[in-house]
């Protein structure tokens, strides 16, 4: 009986603790006024599986985002998080912006002092347009047309896991405690 009661309790805690791999990906983007550039990062899962991820107002398939900019003589230097996300579109087949699978793709954020998007954004101020990055308070924008490169890796979300099937290992031997005082 008591193996019956752990197995199916580690049973039901492997399956609680299972939990698809997120992706984080990194892009970099060149080829603004005086050699300034962007680098940044996103993690994001493809949650419903149709090969591409999106997120709108900090909320979707995107779990954490970064950029930094790093400033010329028409936008000072600049980092938005992902509160400042407005929305994030990437096709899991190549280069944001490239369009091949769903089209649409881009990054849009903003924290209201200044803005930055690539691909397809509500920020672009002429189509077509790669992207850019605004200075809200001035108006001045700097633009680039190289496209942004993503990479990708696995993000290791061990941490809550182990947590997980620690405190599981330590209810089922206060199960099986209890279980060996009643007989």
């Amino acid at each position: 009986m008591i193996k019956k009661i752990c197995l199916i309790a580690l049973l039901g805690l492997t399956a609680a603790t299972t939990k698809a791999a997120s992706i984080s990906y990194e892009f970099t983007q060149g080829g603004f006024e005086e050699g300034a550039f962007v680098s940044g990062s996103f993690t994001a899962d493809d949650i419903n599986l149709n090969g591409q991820i999106s997120g709108f107002f900090g909320s979707g398939e995107i779990s954490d985002f970064s950029m930094s900019f790093s400033g010329n003589s028409l936008v000072s230097s600049f980092d938005l998080f992902f509160v400042d996300l407005f929305s994030l579109v990437y096709d899991l087949d190549g280069t944001i912006g490239d369009g091949f699978v769903l089209d649409l793709e881009g990054i849009a954020a903003t924290n209201g002092l200044f803005a930055y998007d690539v691909g397809a954004s509500p920020f672009a101020p002429f189509p077509p347009f790669v992207g850019g990055v605004t200075d809200l308070f001035s108006g001045q924008t700097s633009v680039s047309s190289e496209l942004v490169i993503v990479t990708r890796s696995n993000v290791p979300d061990s941490g809550p896991t182990f947590a997980l099937l620690g405190l599981g290992m330590l209810a089922i031997a206060g199960a099986r405690k209890r279980i060996q005082r009643t007989n």
